[in-house]
């Protein structure tokens, strides 16, 4: 049906505007409102000075018979209301009404126009300066934190390490004790007859036996410390080497979070590289000027929230 409407105001728009020549015209379904795109040259003849035929809109709508008043009422203005009413007939014939809630924008000089758009765009530029601003210094506390975790990780890297390096030389030491413990044993359990005394030509059993018995009592002792010790030096370099492996793991984690924390802060250097473009373009008082509008902001909401909660604080 709007397309319908629009075709049958276009019919006659020409028949309507005879000096208002026109060249195209597009009917656009596509948007939330069906509208027209007229193209047209505003022209007049029969000219006094110069070419008979001359491009002319003032004049051309003059020709129509709207004749300019006051600032408001110029010929445009009046050209303009005189075709919402044609096309608010052909809308009635439809059984359409027009609904009109004035809240149409005046005509705008292309000077006014562009004024507009521009501080349309400060005011965008500004909000987003704001928000950068913002951004920049929860970048920067984010910044100093990381460094902060950076240089602890790294030190408990170098801690972990240097208790590594001491670790690996007590194992080391236990390794070596642990060889001992195996070279005694071996001595005193293969070859018994190679440090028993041997038996005299005419010694009893009975008495051999009694001038033996502390030497293998002693040795038996020996083994059977050695052996303690052995056990002894046996857990603690499973200890050990448990906490070796433990500490390995967490060098690695820390080399992994490093790593992490280096990337973060090239990615936040990269931020604010772009802040400093930012600071470049709109300049460093500006900025100090937004920060402390943001800070007074944030201060007069922090005051709002501390009154709201006593308010509610009385009412209970």
């Amino acid at each position: 049906l709007a397309a319908k409407i629009l075709d049958e105001y276009m019919k006659e728009f020409q028949e309507r505007n005879p000096t208002l020549r026109v060249f195209a015209a597009h009917l656009h379904l596509d948007e939330a409102t069906p509208h027209l795109h007229i193209d047209f040259i505003p022209y007049v003849t029969g000219s006094k000075r110069g070419l008979d035929t001359r491009v002319s809109l003032k004049q051309a709508l003059s020709s129509l018979g709207f004749k300019g008043g006051s600032r408001s009422e110029t010929e445009l203005n009046q050209w303009v209301q005189s075709e919402k009413e044609k096309l608010a007939m052909v809308m009635r014939e439809n059984e359409i009404e027009w609904d009109q809630k004035g809240t149409h924008e005046p005509h705008l000089s292309v000077l006014d126009y562009k004024k507009k758009v521009r501080e349309q765009e400060v005011e965008e530029l500004t909000e987003h300066k704001n928000l950068l601003e913002h951004d920049l210094h929860d970048i920067s506390e984010c910044v100093d934190e990381i460094q902060k975790e950076k240089e602890q990780a790294e030190k408990e890297r170098d801690a972990v390490i240097k208790k590594t390096e001491v670790l690996e030389k007590r194992f080391s030491a236990l390794n070596s004790k642990a060889g001992l413990v195996d070279s005694h044993a071996r001595e005193y359990g293969y070859y018994p007859e190679e440090w028993l005394p041997e038996a005299g030509t005419l010694e009893s059993a009975k008495s051999y036996r009694k001038r033996i018995f502390p030497l293998v009592k002693k040795v038996a002792n020996m083994i059977q410390a050695l052996y303690s010790k052995h056990l002894e030096l046996k857990s603690k370099n499973q200890k050990l080497s448990d906490r070796t492996l433990d500490l390995e793991n967490r060098v690695d984690r820390l080399r992994e979070e490093i790593s992490v924390i280096k990337k973060e802060n090239v990615a936040l250097l990269n931020v604010t590289y772009d802040m400093d473009r930012v600071v470049a373009v709109l300049g460093e008082n500006k900025i100090k000027e937004a920060i402390e509008v943001a800070k007074h902001l944030e201060q007069a909401n922090a005051k709002q929230k501390i009154k709201k909660r006593r308010t509610e604080r009385g009412g209970r």
